[in-house]
C-alpha cells in the first residue's frame, strides 16, 4: 500500500471511526447526533480517485451499518457532498510520497463541467439537515439525480465516465480529456466558484 493511499484511508475513513468510537458514551447518554461528512463518490464511481472513492464508501457502509445497530439511541445524518468549494477542488493532491501538491490541470480534469457548489451554502444544509434528523444529505441537491442513474443505468453512468474522463487524445496522458477541455473552455467563470479560479494556491 502506497504511502498516499494510507493516508486517505486514515483521513477519509479512520479518523471518523476512531472519533465516533471514542465519543460514542457520551452521545449515547445524551441522545446525540453524529454527522457524517462523506462523498458522492462513495456512491459515484469517478475516475482516477479510486482509493478516495473506496475509503468514502467504507464510510458510508460503516455508519449505515451502526445506524442498524444504535436504533434510536443516537442519530446518524450521512452527508455526500458532490463538488465543493474545498482546498481539493482548489487543486491540492497528495503525492506518492505524502506530501502535498497543487494541479490545477488535473483538477480541471476530474471536475470537468461540473458545477462547484460553496462551502457556505454546503454549512447550512449540513446544519439543517441536522435539526432536521435527516438520514441523508447530497448537497448540492440536483447532484442526488446521479444515484438514480447509478441504481438504473449503471452501463450509462460507466459509458458517460470513460468517454468524459478516461480518453485519451493523439496518445496523450488522460489529463487531457474532454472534461478537462471543457472547464477550461471559459466553463470555469460559469462552474466555479471565484476561490477557485485563482492560480494563487498555497501548497502547505
Amino acid at each position: 500500500m502506497s504511502l498516499t493511499t494510507a493516508r486517505s484511508l486514515d483521513v477519509n475513513f479512520w479518523g471518523a471511526v476512531q472519533s465516533t468510537s471514542a465519543a460514542l458514551p457520551h452521545l449515547k447518554r445524551t441522545r446525540g447526533r453524529i454527522v457524517v461528512t462523506a462523498s458522492a463518490t462513495g456512491w459515484n464511481p469517478v475516475p482516477r480517485m479510486i482509493f478516495y472513492n473506496a475509503a468514502n464508501a467504507a464510510l458510508i457502509n460503516f455508519f449505515e451499518t451502526l445506524r442498524s445497530e444504535l436504533g434510536s439511541e443516537v442519530g446518524i445524518t450521512i452527508v455526500t457532498p458532490g463538488w465543493i468549494e474545498s482546498e481539493m477542488s482548489k487543486g491540492k493532491f497528495l503525492k506518492e510520497h505524502g506530501g502535498v501538491e497543487v494541479d490545477q490541470e488535473y483538477r480541471d480534469a476530474q471536475i470537468g463541467l461540473f458545477p462547484v457548489e460553496y462551502a457556505k451554502n454546503c454549512a447550512r444544509a449540513m446544519v439543517q439537515a441536522a435539526r432536521q434528523g435527516d438520514r441523508y444529505l447530497t448537497v448540492p441537491s440536483w447532484f442526488g439525480t446521479m444515484y438514480l442513474w447509478r441504481v438504473f443505468a449503471p452501463e450509462v453512468v460507466e459509458f458517460c465516465y470513460r468517454l468524459l474522463y478516461m480518453h485519451r487524445h493523439g496518445g496523450g496522458d488522460q489529463t487531457d480529456a474532454p472534461s478537462k477541455t471543457m472547464a477550461q473552455g471559459g466553463g470555469k467563470q460559469m462552474l466555479y466558484p471565484s476561490s477557485l479560479r485563482s492560480s494563487d494556491v498555497k501548497s502547505d
